[in-house]
């Protein structure tokens, strides 16, 4: 869906930035790991853009190295 964007690092975060089109994201989810500019802020808020935090439960294989 073009209205949902997903970054689980700041490489595709900084990809997602140079989008011409950006304003057809509406919801941008990051991952804890990704930090963000002031820049880059400035564009989310600039376009509306509501971003989402994913919580790192979601990740804890690739936090932690496997179950505990």
């Amino acid at each position: 869906n073009s209205n949902y964007a997903i970054c689980l690092s700041e490489e595709s975060l900084d990809k997602l930035m140079t989008l011409e089109d950006l304003n057809s994201v509406s919801n941008l989810f990051i991952t804890n790991s990704v930090l963000l500019t002031s820049d880059q802020e400035l564009i989310i808020n600039d376009n509306g853009i509501n971003l989402v935090r994913i919580p790192d439960y979601y990740f804890k294989e690739e936090i932690y190295g496997g179950t505990e």
